[in-house]
């Protein structure tokens, strides 16, 4: 890896910047800036603005080298929807960021993947799907997936993630995230507790 650093490297003393911390479509360079100016070690980048840089000419070599000279590493990213595979547009679309989402992370050793909904009204399909992402993760050492709980997501039954039913690997539950649940009347301690294996 042509980094100097590597976002797996990152320790609880690390601040991180998020895409969505700054406007979504906040230009690249002027970004990373602003990052590192606020003594951020590392940056989530959004893959829906990054997918239309590369088609202009934006290489992974040049993404690295604007990383550098601002002493930042990818570490998050966002955002996919793993639940969207159909054979029609927005499918496609999908599987492109799942695609580009895997590449960055062997590249850039990201040590954090976004994951949101809809899931559809097929949870044991959506297990499925959710299921197979984690298996093709697994193997990048470091991931981690975030299930948030947009859209059909936060309205489930008592157990927000009925897809946990099988092991899927590392999985991050954030206090934002657990802030949504809580605001949708269950308890996030409560009903996470069996899946991540605590209390």
């Amino acid at each position: 890896m042509d980094q100097k650093r590597s976002a797996r490297a990152l320790g609880p003393a690390d601040l991180i910047v998020d895409h969505f911390t700054l406007a979504r479509h906040h230009p690249l360079e002027d970004r990373l800036g602003v990052v590192a100016r606020g003594g951020a070690a590392g940056v989530g980048l959004y893959l829906g603005d990054l997918i239309p840089a590369m088609e202009a000419g934006l290489t992974f070599d040049a993404l690295a080298g604007a990383l550098d000279r601002h002493g930042l590493v990818f570490a998050d990213i966002e955002v996919i929807r793993a639940f969207a595979d159909g054979d029609d547009e927005d499918g496609a679309r999908q599987r492109a960021f799942v695609d580009l989402a895997m590449r960055v992370a062997d590249r850039f050793e990201s040590r954090y993947l976004q994951v949101v909904g809809p899931t559809g009204p097929d949870l044991d399909r959506a297990a499925e799907q959710f299921a197979r992402l984690c298996d093709r993760s697994r193997s990048r050492a470091g991931r981690r997936i975030e299930p948030l709980p947009f859209t059909d997501l936060k309205t489930r039954s008592p157990t927000p993630w009925p897809w946990w039913r099988r092991p899927t690997g590392p999985t991050v539950v954030s206090a934002w995230t657990s802030g949504i649940r809580a605001r949708g009347g269950a308890s996030p301690a409560r009903s996470w507790r069996p899946c991540l294996g605590i209390g």
